[in-house]
């Protein structure tokens, strides 16, 4: 047994059982109040769009965070797990713009945009990825692309596409 910050670290150990921990912390509530204009303030940082987005992301943690970012700012956001499903959705619907996983099952995005351009597709295509050597910028070039998003997103970055391809919402 061992004391840390005024509680306690436990360790009991069997051959061939396993081991077992417990860590017991003090707690005291706090005094101070809880201020939930924090949250209001910086969804108030986000400038506000209309319009209808496809994100083709094959990764649930980054569709979960790029959309949830995306619909803070009144996005409205269809999300594809493949560059398959992605070309299927576009050309079944209309979108204002395409945020395209570069690295997916079944067909990449460069393949993804490339097939949409050959179907008549004119929805802009920006690729959302972490390839950004010089040879992928040729890449998304040649399929189409003007500019692409880089993984993390830069928020900055971010805004500046959305200005370029969506509305921004009435007030």
């Amino acid at each position: 047994m061992s004391k840390l910050m005024g509680g306690k670290i436990n360790v009991s150990s069997t051959e061939g059982v396993g081991s077992s921990f417990e860590f017991v912390l003090p707690y005291r509530r706090s005094k101070l109040p809880v201020v939930k204009e924090k949250v209001k303030q910086k969804r108030a940082e986000y400038e506000q769009f209309s319009g209808q987005l496809l994100l083709a992301e094959d990764l649930p943690p980054i569709q979960k965070m790029v959309s949830r970012l995306l619909e803070r700012m009144g996005i409205t956001v269809t999300i594809a797990n493949n560059g398959q499903e992605a070309v299927e959705l576009a050309m079944a619907q209309s979108f204002d713009l395409v945020l395209m996983d570069m690295q997916m099952p079944v067909m990449d995005g460069i393949e993804a945009a490339r097939t949409l351009r050959a179907k008549g597709n004119q929805t802009p295509v920006v690729p959302l990825t972490a390839n950004v050597m010089e040879k992928h910028r040729q890449q998304f070039k040649e399929v189409g692309c003007e500019t692409f998003l880089t993984k993390p997103i830069n928020k900055k970055m971010l805004m500046t596409v959305l200005q370029r391809h969506l509305n921004k919402a009435e007030t």
